[in-house]
């Protein structure tokens, strides 16, 4: 075998790598900065305490100016969490003629170790292409790599072995047959931690990673079995090595093996459940994995009880979610001997019982076929319990002979980036009609199945065997990765224009028995059906178009499934809490449209949670416990909302002891809010700022705006602090406290007087014509200036 550099021959310049490493006099710029603190050069200063982050929007870059020509032959990214999962490496002479030097379309954060072929020039630019999260690009370092950082590779046929490592997909290296082995020498000891091998045509499907720090001792990285080619990740146990090889044992009837390329990743970098899983999913047809897998958003509806701490997700295929961060039990019918999911069918449909209650129906339409999922929640608000039917229905003039397969697998509905992603399965058993999931968890079903088990991950989890109409063997296992999934089978003979069913039972509750149904599925729908008469029975409201109304009344469904006992939360995932801003305004709502004991129930609830000093805490625990989430930071906009919340709730029902009985913790409130303007009439407070006018006689910095993180003066802090004074002042005339409404006026007409001069300071400053969101941004944000009008009634400030 011959040793060649990954592109050609060694070059001059042999201390060119250390002056990339080093901080030498460059110039580096981007595209944008999302703020002033995360500037171009922090990206490479050599810190990972300083980063650059971009704009919030795809097409982005950062160029490396490096004050004279010299040889690049790599570079390493360290990324925050906001990471590029498209991009490209271009170098030029001059600035204006670009020479690309690498690509990638499967960016995965972390660290980014990359290699490629040697290139000559002055400027070197990153082209970010497409984001991995709604954020924008944030870098906490990015280094460049010299001549003597380049790869040196050992293969069993030199001719294009520079092409192994290239960072060019579109180049191929064409083995002999199998076995052999190619040795990849780093040059100097690096932190990686594992890699990634891009298959040609052929690819091997036995194959081991070894490394070595000396090329004398090797330790084994990994393996992988049963290979099905396009591309392999092997992650290592322990990161750090100088030499890794590759050690191809078997292949397709022993073809010669062609690689595409190979990447190195980094030492932080580990191959998850979740990432197998997206790997697999990547490889398998469309519809076999969930398909947030495969980066498509997928859109759910609840199914619950009104104030039950439990709700189930139904999503639009029919894959159910049983509780928040549970696994997900995915259905599959097998039509003589074809597998079938809901990417195969003609059409998928969703509906809502009686066109918005909270009991949905999933079909998919085949020529031959329907296929229908329902669901309806059951049990009581402790114990509640999602009852599935799935019906086959026989459209074909011939009988059909059928299988519906109910998989269990160790992922939510949502993906990570809507908080949800990996649920492992450490343990699972079948017993009977019973699929016993992490020992207290599972379902049932109702009828025995013909046939069940359990898998252990394997490039692919049960339906890779499902796919090949084999069921695993095993019916218990465990898995400390928690990479298991499962599967009941049921065979069906469906006769021309007949239907079959599957019911299962899943309690919500994961403390709960499962248990068989103590009534039929139609006995359910129909007590639900009671339930949801009774709520809209109460609901004031007519609307000439059906869909606009009924789209209003699925609504306040969610909400009162949404509510854990008296606490309104905006959804059942990533809003399982409660602020007061959602529920100041989401009580309102419920008033309007009759609804006046949830909305009584919440702001008694919520009240327990405004502190002695005034403090109205912005957001709680759904279990009355203080929230960990932005531990430390404030939004100040609690305060006039929850003092709006109270007197909302006398305007529309004119209860006079109600008001009475929440009127000293008003006022707590809003003392509170004379407290904290207080800090902002300090003569020191922003002292050397420029146009300080803009901070002075408001509410301090707050976190209330997402986009306001590090704490800035957010003008819809103020809004709704005026908000607040007025209702305050309006409760203290009706209460005949004369004292408190003269306070109250005057502080209004104080702080109203102060926010007009500094939002006029900040449209001066910033040289606009709009009233910005916050004071240091002078940004527009329609959004959060619209309180102004409404419900603050602050127009012409």
């Amino acid at each position: 075998m011959a040793a060649v550099m990954a592109g050609s021959m060694m070059c001059a310049s042999p201390g060119a790598g250390q002056e990339l490493r080093g901080n030498l006099s460059r110039t580096v710029t981007a595209s944008s900065a999302e703020t002033e603190v995360f500037a171009a050069t922090n990206a490479c200063d050599g810190r990972m305490d300083t980063r650059w982050s971009s704009a919030w929007s795809d097409d982005q870059w950062l160029q490396i100016d490096l004050g004279h020509t010299t040889t690049v032959c790599g570079l390493t990214m360290e990324w925050e969490s906001a990471f590029g999962s498209a991009y490209r490496v271009l170098v030029s002479q001059n600035g204006s003629e670009w020479i690309a030097a690498y690509a990638t379309q499967t960016g995965d954060g972390q660290t980014d170790e990359i290699f490629f072929k040697p290139v000559t020039g002055r400027y070197v630019k990153v082209a970010f292409e497409r984001r991995a999260t709604s954020w924008g690009y944030s870098l906490w370092d990015l280094s460049l790599k010299g001549p003597d950082e380049q790869l040196v590779v050992d293969a069993p046929t030199p001719e294009r072995a520079d092409d192994l490592c290239d960072g060019d997909t579109n180049t191929v290296w064409t083995s002999t047959a199998p076995p052999f082995s190619i040795t990849m020498d780093l040059r100097v000891e690096r932190a990686i931690g594992g890699m990634r091998i891009d298959w040609g045509e052929s690819y091997a499907s036995d194959f081991s990673v070894a490394t070595s720090g000396d090329g004398t001792t090797w330790q084994k990285a990994g393996e992988v079995h049963d290979g099905v080619g396009q591309f392999d990740y092997v992650m290592f146990p322990k990161p750090g090595a100088r030499l890794v090889r590759l050690n191809i044992a078997t292949s397709p009837d022993d073809r010669p093996v062609a690689i595409r390329d190979i990447t190195f990743r980094g030492a932080k970098e580990s191959l998850s459940p979740y990432a197998a899983y997206q790997f697999a999913a990547m490889k398998a047809p469309p519809g076999h994995y969930p398909e947030w897998l495969r980066d498509r958003q997928v859109y759910w509806t609840v199914v619950g009880l009104p104030a039950s701490r439990w709700e189930s997700l139904l999503d639009e295929y029919g894959n159910l979610e049983p509780r928040h961060g549970g696994w997900t039990l995915m259905p599959y019918v097998e039509v003589d001997g074809t597998l079938r999911s809901a990417m195969d069918a003609t059409n998928v449909w969703q509906k809502l019982d009686s066109g918005w209650m909270p009991i949905p129906s999933v079909g998919w339409e085949f020529p031959d076929l329907r296929f229908t999922i329902e669901a309806v929640a059951a049990g009581s608000t402790t114990d509640p319990v999602t009852r599935v039917r799935y019906t086959i229905s026989n459209l074909s003039s011939g009988e059909c002979t059928a299988r519906v397969l109910l998989t269990v697998r160790p992922l939510q509905i949502n993906p990570p980036w809507g908080q949800g992603g990996f649920a492992p399965i450490r343990s699972m058993a079948v017993d009977g009609s019973v699929m016993q999931i992490n020992g207290n968890d599972g379902f049932i079903a109702y009828a025995q199945p013909s046939d069940a088990g359990v898998a252990s991950f394997n490039n692919g989890d049960v339906l890779r065997a499902l796919a090949r109409r084999e069921v695993p063997a095993a019916s218990e296992a465990r898995d400390d990765q928690g990479n298991l999934s499962g599967v009941m089978v049921f065979d069906a003979q469906v006769e021309p224009g007949a239907e079959e069913r599957v019911e299962v039972g899943v309690p919500q509750n994961p403390g709960s028995a499962i248990e068989r149904p103590m009534e039929d599925f139609d006995g359910l729908v129909a007590r639900q059906r009671e339930l949801w008469n009774e709520v809209e029975s109460r609901i004031t409201l007519e609307l000439p178009d059906a869909d606009v109304l009924n789209t209003f009344r699925s609504q306040i469904a969610y909400i009162l499934i949404n509510r854990d006992g008296p606490a309104i939360q905006a959804g059942p995932r990533n809003y399982k809490r409660s602020w007061i801003r959602d529920g100041a305004m989401t009580a309102s709502a419920l008033l309007q449209v009759g609804l006046t004991e949830e909305a009584r129930s919440f702001i008694d609830w919520y009240s327990a949670f405004v502190e002695t000093n005034g403090w109205v805490r912005h957001i709680v625990n759904t279990d009355g416990s203080p929230s960990s989430l932005f531990l430390g930071e404030h939004e100040w906009d609690s305060q006039g909302q929850y003092v709006y919340a109270v007197m909302e709730y006398y305007r529309m029902t004119r209860d006079r002891a109600f008001l009475e009985q929440h009127f000293d913790t008003m006022m707590r409130a809003l003392r509170f809010i004379e407290e904290l303007r207080a800090q902002t009439l300090a003569p020191d407070y922003m002292a050397g700022e420029p146009a300080r006018a803009r901070f002075v006689g408001i509410l301090p910095k707050s976190i209330s705006h997402e986009g306001y993180i590090p704490a800035m003066h957010s003008y819809w802090d103020d809004f709704w602090a005026l908000k607040g004074w007025k209702d305050g002042a309006d409760a203290a005339d009706l209460l005949g406290r004369t004292n408190e409404s003269a306070w109250a006026r005057g502080q209004y007409r104080a702080l109203r007087a102060s926010l007009s001069n500094a939002v006029r300071a900040a449209i001066a400053y910033h040289k606009i014509d709009f009233v910005p969101g916050c004071a240091e941004k002078g940004d527009f944000d329609p959004t959060s200036i619209a309180v102004a009008f409404y419900p603050a009634g602050e127009q012409d400030v």
